[in-house]
């Protein structure tokens, strides 16, 4: 049972989400999409999650599904690249692999990242996909992967109107936008995203429905790990930046109440270290006694 809620949280980390709940909904969406890549994201899941457990990882980051979100990502885009389409059960065993090294990648990426006491994010989920990817590429006799071409619909000297604009699919492609967060297009499945956010955090899901609106296109997810880790590097010593970790993270409306118990606590640390430094000046300060001598 207690696995169970690991893995699932695991899920929901991919939105920064650390409610096994949502976790629940977004598997469901997986389904959705696809029950192949669902299964595989849940293998992925709990073959990190039991790799980071028996490497003896951190168990606050364990229960918080820190350890599984990468095996997730993995294992779905794996089977999304597949060239050999769905049920094809070999490529369980590259999936079991992969998923089993996040927990090693993560382990030693955080041995250098927290020297600036830097997450880890999504870096060995891009860097074990990119080299399977690498190792394997469209001719390999048994884990060949799709042959991505450059799409040519729209040629480039094409001009877009706002006239040749569709609103409804402008609008669908809010959720799709979220979806392809785990590799999914279909606008119902992005929608049971959208409400696993929203069930967590309404402002995560705010942002995530604003950041898929502005286009934001990426290739895995480099640009996001590269820009927000330089964010954190460039804010390291800035102090109305509240850094809290990972582990402590759940979603925004909470972590500001996390915030303000740090600050309360560092204002009773603060006022008792004045206390005893206010004690010692007393106790140093020279003390003179007057003997009053009779006849």
């Amino acid at each position: 049972m207690q696995l169970g809620d690991w893995i699932f949280r695991g899920v929901a980390q991919v939105m920064f989400v650390n409610n096994p709940v949502s976790g629940l909904l977004v598997t469901a969406g997986l389904f959705l999409q696809n029950p192949w890549w669902a299964l595989n994201g849940l293998l992925g899941t709990f073959i990190s999650t039991v790799s980071a457990i028996l490497l003896g990882q951190n168990r606050e980051a364990v229960a918080a599904g820190l350890y599984g979100y990468n095996g997730t990502l993995v294992s779905i885009l794996m089977a999304v690249f597949s060239a050999k389409g769905n049920w094809y059960w070999w490529l369980l065993l590259p999936n079991i692999f992969m998923s089993m090294l996040c927990s090693f990648v993560s382990s030693a990426l955080t041995s250098v990242t927290s020297k600036w006491d830097l997450p880890v994010l999504t870096l060995p989920f891009n860097i074990l996909l990119y080299l399977h990817m690498a190792a394997t590429g469209a001719n390999h006799p048994y884990f060949p992967q799709v042959d991505i071409q450059p799409n040519l619909q729209y040629p480039s000297n094409t001009t877009i109107t706002t006239k040749s604009l569709n609103i409804n699919q402008l609008l669908l492609s809010v959720p799709v936008g979220v979806g392809q967060v785990y590799g999914c297009d279909s606008p119902w499945t992005g929608g049971l995203f959208l409400l696993a956010l929203l069930l967590s955090s309404p402002t995560i899901c705010l942002h995530a429905m604003l950041g898929s609106a502005a286009g934001m296109l990426s290739a895995g997810t480099w640009p996001f790990c590269l820009s927000t880790l330089i964010f954190l590097l460039v804010s390291f010593e800035i102090p109305a930046i509240c850094r809290l970790p990972l582990s402590a993270v759940s979603y925004p409306e909470e972590n500001r109440r996390y915030h303000r118990q740090l600050e309360a606590s560092e204002k009773v640390k603060q006022s008792s270290e004045e206390q005893d430094e206010a004690l010692q000046k007393e106790n140093e300060r020279p003390h003179f006694q007057l003997v009053l001598e009779e006849g």
